[in-house]
């Protein structure tokens, strides 16, 4: 990382501690989101006596058995091919839809990824949330065979996984969800407001009870109101300015960090709290927004180079950002009783370090070993995308194209029937947050994991009740655990020995 690209990084990276500050209270302790990443953690933190912890349950150690077997074989199979190699990803266009034609082969990228820790995260997800996350992904398929059935040609979002009417229709989502969301945070904002006037902290509404603690303490939010408001609006301005720099028109500036920050991590970030996401990412790029009024070129040469840059470092293929790590540990902090502001300054700390050693790495690598020779998505993938997408329009230009308003407005009619329907009626299964990541490569890596869960889930608590499902709770913790602690595994041994690494069902 060079020096030029320190104060935006650094701006973005303030911009997160401060919004995970002013949401946290919100979204812990007004709404209650389960915030379903945090359970292993917490699980395995909180127990000091073995009897009591996660490690003396036999299922735990059954579900952890599974995915340790599957991925033991699968990264002996790429070192000695001899051995057996258990598949877990199936890619069903070229498997199944590609060979019936038209319409089923405009499907669009659909795989089956075959990954026990989702399902185990799954696990712990409302049903409804659940059905919403899948439903609509299967949902923008079926979309996609319709509009070819009836003559239209399948046409990408630029630069995402999906088709261009559902990218714009999960934008039209994207925003209604982010007003939502402001609409019911409006109470928690003004005190927030009220508190950065008079320079205090303000107390909970409520007695925050630790989970495991069993007393009630107050607690002050991780940042001053004060200090997060400014915060945010100081690092939104320098993000700006910076991008203005750049290359950039001061508006469009404006808007790749309004977007972002207040749209799209935002969205991201509450996906993960009440989703259990193992990463996000959007479908669209704050471009994308000025192609609803104009066409491209009217942005100019200069700002079209400018968010070439921009937009493959913040904006695309995130993978995750932040402020969901924030909030996660927030909420841990809660069931742990840390303390939130010292938790903030361990974690500033870390990122320090993190920046350093990881600049020093990318720098380092590539010039040691070739980058040549490393994940070419980092180094020859990504980083050019916004340059060929762009080099067209700047040689012979673009022109407007009316659909995208009609696609942007069946997302936002969408999305507003959807959020009605939950508010007024409460059997109603299905969310917004569902139609927001339908089109997104977290869909596609996740909506397999998430069905079998939901099915799974369904027949435990059908059949079995609440005791079962509670009882059952540490086979899918240790799906989690089996999983990851593989992927660790592996990961050591190729970096040391310069080995394939097995695949793993979350690229």
């Amino acid at each position: 990382m060079t020096a030029a690209r320190l104060p935006p990084v650094v701006a973005m990276f303030v911009a997160y501690f401060s919004l995970a500050s002013i949401i946290r209270r919100q979204w812990v302790d007004n709404e209650k989101l389960a915030f379903p990443l945090t359970t292993l953690p917490v699980e395995m933190a909180t127990h000091s006596h073995w009897s009591a912890s996660l490690f003396a349950n036999r299922l735990a150690w059954i579900g952890f058995g599974i995915p340790f077997i599957v991925f033991t074989l699968n990264g002996l199979h790429t070192i000695w091919p001899v051995v057996p190699n258990i598949r877990v990803a199936y890619f069903l266009n070229y498997m199944v839809f590609n060979a019936l034609g038209r319409p089923w082969r405009d499907l669009g990228f659909t795989t089956a990824y075959c990954s026990m820790a989702a399902v185990g995260f799954a696990y712990f997800l409302p049903a409804q949330v659940l059905l919403s996350l899948w439903a609509f992904f299967v949902i923008s398929r079926i979309q996609n065979i319709v509009f070819s059935a009836f003559g239209a040609r399948y046409e990408a979002m630029p630069l995402y996984p999906t088709s261009i009417w559902n990218g714009y229709q999960v934008m039209g989502a994207y925003l209604v969800l982010t007003g939502y969301l402001v609409k019911s945070a409006w109470p928690h904002l003004q005190r927030t407001w009220a508190a950065a006037q008079a320079g205090t902290d303000f107390p909970p509404a409520d007695a925050i009870k630790s989970r495991y603690g069993g007393e009630a303490e107050r607690s002050r939010p991780a940042l001053p109101p004060r200090v997060a408001l400014i915060g945010l609006a100081v690092a939104a301005v320098v993000a700006g300015y910076w991008f203005a720099l750049l290359g950039m028109t001061p508006w469009m500036a404006a808007l790749e960090v309004v977007i972002f920050l207040g749209v799209v991590c935002v969205v991201m970030a509450r996906s993960v709290g009440e989703a259990g996401l193992l990463m996000t990412e959007t479908s669209f790029r704050p471009v994308d927004v000025v192609r609803l009024f104009s066409p491209m070129k009217s942005l100019g040469a200069p700002t079209l180079t400018a968010l070439s840059l921009a937009d493959a470092v913040f904006t695309r293929d995130l993978r995750g950002n932040l402020l969901s790590t924030l909030l996660d540990g927030l909420k841990m902090s809660d069931l742990t009783s840390l303390d939130r502001r010292h938790l903030f300054a361990a974690i500033a700390i870390a990122l320090l370090v993190a920046l350093v050693v990881g600049g020093w790495v990318n720098l380092a690598l590539p010039y040691s070993i070739g980058a040549v020779g490393m994940y070419g998505y980092v180094y020859k993938g990504n980083p050019l995308l916004g340059f060929r997408y762009f080099a067209p329009v700047l040689q012979s230009g673009d022109e407007y194209d009316a659909r995208l308003p009609v696609f942007f407005g069946t997302g936002v009619l969408a999305a507003l029937g959807l959020s009605w329907m939950r508010m007024q009626h409460v059997w109603w299964p299905l969310s917004p947050l569902g139609l927001a990541l339908s089109g997104s490569w977290s869909m596609i890596v996740f909506w397999f994991p998430m069905l079998i869960a939901w099915l799974v889930k369904g027949g435990v608590v059908r059949y079995g009740g609440m005791k079962l499902y509670s009882q059952l709770r540490p086979f899918f913790l240790g799906l989690i655990l089996g999983e990851f602690s593989q992927a660790v595994i592996w990961a050591t041994i190729c970096g040391i020995y310069r080995t394939p690494a097995p695949f793993f069902p979350w690229p």
